[in-house]
């Protein structure tokens, strides 16, 4: 059997031995004292063999890594101090997504956990321009932070909940990639016009926790022609869960005195 480390990211790692990766996901929460927490999950395999794990319900995020072939009974499994065997793409990911997640989760407030979003999605999946629309307690999205050109014109800027890509994401809870913005009749033009900023490619994230949306984030402009890679789609996925999850704790927003120019 193959040794694999499990991560949990609020309560560490251990290394479990396993014939597969879903097998040493749930002997490793188990060590842990968390395979209760396991529901129903959604799981990404990144290019390095990664293979990050996030539960659908609850917004809780593991990861499973490979850190060993077909091992005797008298061989151990790698210690911290073997790590530098382990190539640092194989688990600088982890490192880096983790962090994130629990700095995100561990702002004060909304607004310091927005401001925080936005600089781990330009390190984890950069882009030309980005921004975080809540949901306000009559259905409006309302920016809450914003970066790149014109993303100073967007502040206190409300749209109408079925309008655009940022509508439909959150109304059915589903994300939306686009490598040709303008070929979709979902994008919503308007807010280029508004602003002044052309957007090619583009990334819907909705934030959503057991069923409830908060809003969406979404990324205009990946570096790539073809538009944001699978690693930078999961990279996201998983900072903006933080998102949802710290934006549960806090009551939906009343409809501010907004701009309304659409």
């Amino acid at each position: 059997m193959e040794w694999f480390r499990v991560h949990s990211l609020k309560a560490g790692s251990v290394d479990v031995q396993a014939e597969n990766w879903l097998t040493a996901l749930g002997a490793g929460l188990g060590k842990l004292g968390l395979v209760q927490d396991l529901t129903s999950i959604a799981c990404e395999t990144l290019a390095n063999g990664h293979i990050l794990v996030r539960d659908a319900r609850s917004g809780a995020g593991y990861s499973v890594v490979a850190i060993g072939g077909e091992l005797g009974e008298q061989d151990e499994p790698t210690g911290e101090a073997d790590l530098a065997a382990i190539p640092d793409d194989a688990i600088y990911g982890t490192v880096g997504l983790e962090d994130y997640v629990d700095d995100i989760e561990a702002a004060p407030d909304a607004a310091e956990a927005v401001r925080r979003t936005l600089g781990a999605l330009r390190e984890l999946a950069p882009s030309e321009a980005g921004a975080v629309l809540r949901r306000h307690s009559d259905g409006w999205l309302g920016f809450e932070g914003a970066y790149g050109p014109g993303a100073d014109r967007l502040a206190g800027i409300v749209i109408p909940p079925s309008v655009g890509v940022a509508g439909f994401s959150v109304q059915r809870r589903i994300a939306v990639s686009l490598r040709d913005a303008y070929a979709d009749p979902r994008f919503f033009k308007q807010i280029d016009a508004f602003t002044g900023y052309t957007t090619r490619s583009l990334l819907c994230l909705p934030m959503v926790i057991e069923s409830m949306a908060y809003g969406c984030v979404q990324l205009l402009n990946a570096p790539n022609v073809g538009g944001f890679t699978r690693d930078a789609i999961s990279d996201a996925d998983g900072i903006v869960g933080a998102l949802a999850k710290r934006l549960s704790q806090e009551p939906i927003p009343t409809p501010p005195n907004a701009k309304k120019p659409f």
